[in-house]
């Protein structure tokens, strides 16, 4: 993949997958990109799997970063960006 993901980086996206309804996996495509799929969701659920991801990374990881929400594809159906202070 051409970088390294951080502990944080790494523990953040399993629980995501473990504590988020409807998310399926969460895999970091790059240093600030991390992809979540979340099966069968529409554009507003997506939205707010986004928004929920995001959340819950401003405390835990204190890093900028996007959220990019897709159906097991890869084609993005919602994404939500967050700059750390």
């Amino acid at each position: 993949q051409g970088f390294d993901v951080s502990q944080a980086q790494y523990s953040f996206a399993i629980q995501i997958k473990n504590t988020i309804p409807g998310v399926i996996a969460a895999e970091w495509k790059s240093p600030f990109d991390l992809w979540v799929e979340a099966d069968g969701v529409d554009q507003a659920a997506a939205r707010n799997i986004a928004l929920d991801v995001i959340f819950a990374g401003k405390e835990l990881l204190q890093q900028s970063f996007c959220v990019h929400v897709h159906n097991g594809d890869f084609i993005q159906i919602a994404s939500q960006c967050w700059s750390y202070p």
